[in-house]
């Protein structure tokens, strides 16, 4: 069962608090919420962009409202009855790398996918936190008008270790949800050597999981055809292996993660 989450809140629209304060409120979980200040990919645009001396001027402002976005989602947790505590924005605890070594502590952290300019950082903010932490990563879309929900999972699968340690983390997930379809994207390295899809529907259903299975026909875009299949069956959240090389400080991801990240709109349990 998930009790301990960590919601990583950024200056963006405020999708990781309200996916935070819905899983927490469905599994009855304490929230931790950390307000980086700097903002992780801010610090990176500021030295690839700005003058370093500039950008330190902006920084007490920077953490005023840190401080504010932890201080609303206190309250909006408080009202919702859900446990919650906050780490101040200018302890270390809040900073980078440090929080990559506070989320171990975690079940998964709870982080909203970049938008706009600031989308094709996703990989990196988003993939730091799954090579450097451990930890998977709840991707939470950019802020919709219907409420989050987690009743219709789609599970990808591909048999590889990475899909294997995602079911495993979000088991809590599939055994509360409504209806789970392992999907496998038919190509020539999906369930090479490993097991297929009929199995992973067994294996669910020992932990008390009632799961169908769908293979689609492979494309160039696996990403996408997983997505438009989501869409087509009322998915709300997709879970899935992430793909990425740790040559770099910061992950780089293959097409079929990034597309997840750059295109999905519902929420995503990332693991690596």
């Amino acid at each position: 069962m998930f009790k301990d989450i960590l919601a990583v809140l950024t200056e963006d629209r405020g999708a990781a608090a309200a996916v935070a304060l819905a899983i927490a409120g469905r599994f009855g979980a304490h929230v931790s919420a950390v307000a980086p200040s700097p903002d992780p990919e801010l610090t990176a645009a500021a030295l690839a962009e700005l003058e370093y001396g500039a950008f330190l001027v902006g920084e007490p402002e920077r953490e005023e409202r840190a401080r504010r976005r932890l201080e609303s989602f206190a309250a909006r947790a408080m009202a919702a009855g859900i446990a919650v505590e906050t780490v101040a924005p200018d302890r270390e605890d809040a900073q980078v790398p440090r929080l990559h070594q506070l989320a171990r502590a975690f079940d998964f952290v709870v982080m909203e996918r970049p938008e706009g300019r600031r989308a094709p950082a996703a990989g990196g903010e988003i993939g730091a936190m799954l090579i450097h932490s451990g930890r998977p990563v709840l991707a939470a879309p950019n802020i919709r008008d219907e409420p989050f929900a987690f009743d219709g999972v789609a599970l990808a699968w591909d048999a590889s270790a990475s899909a294997a340690r995602a079911m495993a983390e979000a088991m809590p997930a599939l055994r509360r949800a409504k209806a789970v379809e392992v999907v496998t994207v038919r190509d020539a390295k999906a369930t090479r050597g490993g097991p297929g899809g009929a199995e992973i529907v067994r294996h669910l259903a020992r932990h008390g999981v009632a799961a169908s299975f769908t293979e689609l026909p492979g494309g160039a875009d696996a990403g996408g055809l997983l997505l438009s299949h989501a869409a087509d069956r009322g998915v709300n959240l997709v879970v899935a292996g992430a793909y990425g090389h740790t040559r770099l400080a910061e992950a780089v991801f293959g097409g079929f993660t990034r597309t997840l990240l750059e295109s999905s709109s519902v929420p995503l349990f990332l693991s690596h």
